[in-house]
């Protein structure tokens, strides 16, 4: 059904045809001691404007346990950030972008609003929830740039950054874990 591991992506979007729910039968069982052979998607955007989907984190220490197949893969984690704060912690600003020594753009400042990123492990077989949670932003500072992959809008405010020492943890956790 998956030719590659990054095609397990499908599972965490929430409009997607396939369902993490029905699982996925071809998978390995999760039984037995950890580390589980995992995959990891996350979607960290830090502008409204940013419309990209999930990325698959497949360098150190993440690599260490991501399958060759999707077939080998035990857990499936999503990581996704939640709504921003409704209030702004601070105001952002931006100095025109430099582009092979052409400077392009203005000045410019963005509202920075809090978020909180959540994270969803499964056992990819069964599509069973093994681990949920919170994960904290890193702390209140601005991006250090602003990025928009969207074409029909521009960036109008900011979001501060994951934990990415927490995120690590959490994921940890899990995949070192024993199975119930």
């Amino acid at each position: 059904m998956f030719d590659t591991v990054e095609d397990l992506e499908t599972y965490c979007r929430s409009r997607s045809d396939e369902e993490i729910s029905d699982g996925y039968p071809a998978a390995a069982e999760y039984t037995g001691p950890g580390p589980h052979p995992t995959v990891v998607f996350r979607r960290l955007p830090t502008t409204d404007a940013h419309v990209t989907g999930y990325r698959m984190a497949d360098h150190s220490p993440y690599e260490e346990w991501l399958p060759e197949s999707p077939e080998q893969a035990v857990l499936l984690v999503c990581v996704n950030g939640t709504s921003p704060s409704p209030e702004n912690v601070d105001t952002c600003e931006y100095e025109p972008s430099s582009v092979t020594g052409v400077t392009v753009g203005e000045a410019f400042e963005l509202p920075l609003r809090e978020r909180t990123y959540k994270f969803t492990v499964y056992a990819l077989r069964t599509g069973e929830e093994v681990a949920a949670g919170e994960i904290p932003s890193a702390d209140l500072s601005c991006p250090a740039s602003v990025f928009s992959d969207s074409m029909v809008r521009e960036a109008g405010e900011v979001y501060t950054t994951i934990d990415y020492g927490a995120m690590l943890r959490e994921v940890e956790e899990a995949v070192t874990a024993d199975a119930p």
